[in-house]
């Protein structure tokens, strides 16, 4: 067996041999991997004590490791997303204004803090140890200050998500979302995104990473046109605290009922019915200051008032919300089922007579027998709606980034001004292919509301 590390202190037992890197998603595999130099002592254990680091006073979990010594040296090795998949969820920041929406359980960052438990004899009581060489709670730090995403494809089988791809800029590959002024990448911005006046929509930013540094908004502003004439402006920037290991990520209310709520101006040019585009541009400074990243994010109106429309919010391959209109008819199919049954007599319950008198003698007042009474009764009925449409023709990139609507863990369409969770029971896409080798695609959606209505 090969010697262990070097003591960072005298009498440090407990050593890292790798740990996940700091930025990582909960859908990765994240290997801690342990050795002590106590693994051949009686009932040995490694010992984890999993905390949020916004609150390191209370433990969220403990996690006991056994080890076999003779099998692979006493290594220890547990992977750390699973622990900490119950402590997410996806925030709704749906309905926030402009300013930027910092509270979120989307994202958090979790200390990982190790020890050892083993006994005297084999028979013995074990005693908890903190790793450094004392008796006492687990004191040896198993992980650096990660944040932790619920969903991230594109570092799937790495440890590490790339901060410095996506700092400042907006997650999602919606190849209509905006224009980064920085790399030059057009996402059709002259096109744009479409949306309606009662749309909601939001822009999210992933925020901090080691040490002090964290994106910061220079300048949130909005314009808003009819034609190539400006309507309406605002600065809707609104300060917020940082605190490093809060405010994973940002929100910004980007769609009309978003906008409308941030100011008399802007809900004053939404609700005039004359706008034809706008546009947000965010400007952010990232990298300690040193570098400024700008994004134009275009909207149109999509102004189609004829067909029945559909618009999803789901959970993209980022962890956050996309948002995807489909403005053709809509096929809507109801079957009820169960029908659960019951059998009445014709005869009249007791309690719908009544008894009158006239004099002293007694009178019944109602039927004996009603033939109009039901007698074999349907008593409860789930109906069970399900609903079908199709997509525009979509060309290449806007189906790659479709298919993230048909793996999403989460997803809602917005009925009136709320958002209701459906589940998809099935999705299909055909394709055309010319002879120059273009290729349209277009996609079937079969969904239905995850909370059927109930009817009696």
């Amino acid at each position: 067996m090969a010697a262990p590390p070097t003591p960072t202190t005298p009498s440090q037992s407990l050593y890292i041999l790798g740990l996940p890197e700091e930025n990582n998603a909960v859908i990765n595999t994240l290997p801690l991997v342990l050795y002590s130099e106590n693994v051949r002592e009686p009932q040995f254990k490694y010992v984890l004590d999993v905390y949020n680091a916004n609150d390191m006073s209370q433990r969220l979990t403990r996690i006991k490791l056994a080890s076999n010594a003779n099998f692979n040296g006493g290594v220890g090795t547990i992977d750390l997303a699973p622990l900490v998949r119950d402590y997410l969820s996806y925030d709704k920041p749906w309905y926030t204004s402009g300013s930027t929406f910092t509270q979120n359980i989307n994202a958090n960052r979790f200390n990982f803090i190790g020890g050892e438990e083993y006994a005297p004899t084999p028979s013995g009581s074990t005693v908890v140890r903190d790793g450094l060489g004392n008796i006492g709670e687990p004191a040896v730090t198993c992980s650096q200050n990660n944040l932790f995403l619920i969903v991230n494809e594109y570092d799937e089988g790495s440890y590490d998500w790339d901060f410095e791809a996506y700092a400042g800029r907006v997650l999602s590959n919606n190849p209509n979302r905006g224009n980064d002024r920085v790399t030059g990448v057009e996402k059709k911005a002259s096109f744009g995104t479409p949306i309606y006046d009662n749309d909601w929509d939001t822009l999210t930013f992933i925020d901090n990473i080691s040490g002090s540094q964290a994106i910061e908004f220079n300048s949130i502003e909005i314009t808003v046109y009819s034609g190539s004439t400006t309507i309406a402006y605002e600065d809707i920037l609104v300060t917020a605290s940082v605190d490093n290991n809060q405010n994973m990520l940002r929100y910004i209310g980007s769609g009309p009922n978003n906008l409308k709520a941030t100011s008399s101006n802007l809900r004053n040019a939404f609700l005039t019915g004359s706008w034809t585009s706008y546009n947000v541009y965010t400007d952010i400074t990232v990298k300690n200051n040193a570098e400024d990243r700008f994004s134009d994010h275009w909207y149109y109106n999509a102004g189609c008032q004829n067909y029945d429309r559909v618009r999803f919010a789901f959970i993209n391959k980022f962890g956050t919300w996309d948002y995807y209109n489909i403005d053709l008819p809509l096929s809507k199919q109801t079957q009820i089922k169960p029908r659960k049954t019951v059998t009445r007599t014709h005869f009249q319950s007791q309690d719908l007579y009544a008894v009158d008198f006239s004099g002293s003698v007694p009178i019944l007042v109602g039927d004996i027998y009603d033939i109009n009474s039901r007698g074999l009764d349907n008593y409860y009925a789930q109906p069970s709606d399900e609903f079908l449409i199709a997509s525009d023709w979509l060309d290449e990139d806007e189906a790659n980034w479709l298919t993230e609507l048909s793996d999403s863990p989460d997803v809602y369409v917005q009925i009136g001004k709320t958002f209701q969770p459906v589940n998809l029971t099935s999705v299909t896409y055909n394709w055309k292919t010319n002879k120059r080798g273009q290729k349209v695609f277009k996609y079937d959606i079969e969904y239905k509301l995850s909370n059927q209505r109930t009817a009696r």
